[in-house]
């Protein structure tokens, strides 16, 4: 596949699966080896059925989701997509109840594609500020302490 197709295939996946949440998107454009890597988790999730799960937890927590993808780079396989989104906590996320808080992020994402399907994507997104917008952490630099009990406890609980 050439880089305008992988770009073209990557584009499509993104609008179709997150801008729509059309999640059938996911059997028609992504390989089922999947590795999904995501900023703030310690291991990826590895095949298209586990990032499909992970998918459809963060959109019931935020189900209306505004993107604006603010630019695209595609050379051989892989893409490349910086977006901003907008999104209203209204189911759990991460453990935490609903708020109703508007949270603001942005975002790099990079596909690689084989064969006309997407076998790895790098989301990478800064998840402190997501909580302290969700009022979960106060605002500002965590002390490394703070860091470390949050790190041991998210290392813990994907274990269990």
């Amino acid at each position: 596949m050439t880089a305008a197709e992988n770009k073209s295939t990557a584009l499509e996946f993104f609008d179709q699966a997150w801008v729509k949440a059309d999640f059938d998107a996911y059997e028609r454009y992504v390989d089922p080896g999947l590795v999904l890597h995501l900023a703030g988790y310690p291991e990826p999730f590895v095949g298209r059925e586990a990032a499909l799960d992970w998918v459809r937890t963060y959109h019931s927590a935020f189900p209306h989701i505004e993107f604006t993808v603010e630019a695209v780079l595609a050379e051989e396989d892989h893409v490349a997509l910086r977006w901003h989104s907008e999104q209203r906590h209204e189911g759990v996320y991460l453990g935490v109840k609903p708020l109703g808080t508007v949270v603001n992020m942005d975002a790099l994402q990079m596909f690689r594609l084989a064969d006309g399907k997407i076998v790895e994507v790098w989301i990478m997104f800064d998840p402190l500020n997501v909580m302290q917008q969700l009022g979960v952490l106060p605002a500002g630099l965590m002390p490394k302490p703070v860091l470390a009990i949050v790190n041991t406890v998210r290392r813990v609980r994907n274990r269990s």
